[in-house]
């Protein structure tokens, strides 16, 4: 239902008579009028009867209105009529809906009290709470009984790539045909038949979105005062930042249990590297000063030498660690001052991007290497030095093939950490 333009003296509030009572029949025509209606917007019964109740609007139902209306249900908000001399009028009037003994539904509007004070307008009750959905930095939508959207917010439009217009009228399905949207509209389907409130969590890429977020969703039951499930609302929370703290302190916890668990130096490398794959890292290597291999005591290192150290162990989310360019037990050269070198000096991790010039000058010192940066995408890298006894004994790589915001924004609690759980 919309209203047409008003040519209007100006807003003229009113406070609605307590004999305030509209009739308006299945087809939108108004079927019966009170003294207090008349009194309130200058119209006699002979004039309205018979019109349709759109007439008297001076502007849009707001969208809660709307809604209600549309679904049977009892609504109260602030409505802008148009009064017999011209005047603008808001009023803050309820709508019942009444048995109909024929097709469709009869409407009873009787007033809610004023709606403004004199002079100018103020949001009601009804007006905020759109406002709240619209603008909550939460998304949101609701779902009829045939699971087909009803509305959103302007949150919900932009995690979907798509305008509330463009996914009215649609299922999740339709919508966005491709999984897990087949899940998310079997559970809407669950919980229009069963009447009870489902939580779900998912991690995954939005359409909307440029990168994987995780997501924790609370598909609800909206049910009228007999408790009749009408629709179901969606509220979705982004919980990307608590789904890396649980990661990470799952990791950390595997690697209290594991790590270390062996006295030989090469196994417990070993185990360090799975619980990294495992747990976070798509590609880790671990290199071994060529002292603690040999079982002596660290030497010390020279700033003006190339260190010279030992792949221990490397572990890899594809099979037979194709991004490595040396084998268990072979001889990697760290060159003067590259960023390797410099993170077994200081003793402390590092974190880089692949095209820091330190990096770049690592990376150029051996054509496998730029090369496998190259085919694997290799775009990051944190450095953590293995420590024990306050010692530094070598060197851990951390290397992710995906962009993830989030995996790696803990790399100094969890070289610590590392350093911790060797001891």
């Amino acid at each position: 239902m919309s209203g047409r333009g008003v040519t209007s003296r100006g807003t003229t509030p009113q406070r609605v008579p307590e004999d305030f009572a509209v009739v308006v029949g299945a087809r939108g025509a108004i079927t019966a009028w009170s003294a207090g209606a008349e009194q309130a917007l200058g119209y006699g019964a002979a004039e309205v009867v018979g019109r349709p109740a759109a007439d008297l609007l001076a502007a849009r139902l707001p969208e809660s209105a709307r809604r209600h209306v549309t679904a049977g249900r009892r609504t109260a908000s602030e409505v802008a009529l148009r009064h017999r001399g011209g005047d603008r009028v808001v009023l803050r009037l309820q709508g019942t809906p009444l048995a109909d003994a024929g097709p469709g539904r009869l409407w009873l509007v009787t007033g809610a009290g004023p709606s403004s004070e004199p002079g100018r307008t103020e949001p009601g009750t009804a007006a905020l709470w759109d406002l709240t959905l619209a603008q909550l930095p939460v998304p949101v939508a609701v779902y009829d009984r045939a699971a087909r959207l009803v509305s959103a917010n302007a949150s919900m439009a932009h995690v979907m790539g798509l305008t509330v217009d463009e996914m009215r009228g649609r299922t999740l399905w339709e919508i966005e045909p491709t999984k897990p949207f087949d899940e998310y509209d079997r559970l809407q389907r669950q919980v229009l038949r069963t009447g009870e409130t489902v939580f779900h969590e998912e991690h995954g890429k939005a359409p909307g979105e440029t990168r994987e977020h995780a997501w924790s969703m609370f598909i609800s039951p909206l049910k009228d005062e007999a408790g009749r499930v009408l629709g179901v609302s969606a509220a979705v929370f982004d919980t990307t930042e608590q789904h890396w703290a649980r990661r990470r302190l799952a990791v950390l916890n595997d690697a209290g249990e594991r790590i270390g668990s062996a006295l030989d130096v090469t196994r417990t490398v070993e185990e360090l590297a799975d619980v990294a794959v495992a747990g976070f890292a798509d590609f880790v290597t671990v290199d071994l000063l060529e002292s603690v291999v040999l079982g002596d005591e660290p030497e010390p290192l020279r700033p003006d030498r190339p260190v010279v150290v030992r792949r221990a162990a490397q572990r890899s989310v594809l099979a037979g660690c194709p991004e490595s360019v040396a084998a268990p037990g072979d001889a990697v050269r760290y060159p003067v001052m590259t960023p390797p070198m410099r993170t077994l000096m200081a003793g402390r991790g590092t974190r880089h991007t692949a095209g820091e010039p330190g990096i770049q000058e690592w990376v150029r010192s051996s054509q496998a290497r730029a090369e496998s940066v190259s085919k694997y995408m290799i775009h990051s890298l944190m450095l953590v030095p293995l420590r024990a006894r306050g010692v530094t004994l070598g060197l851990v790589h951390f290397l992710p093939a995906r962009p993830e915001p989030g995996r790696w924004s803990w790399s100094r609690s969890c070289s610590r950490s590392w350093s911790r759980s060797y001891r």
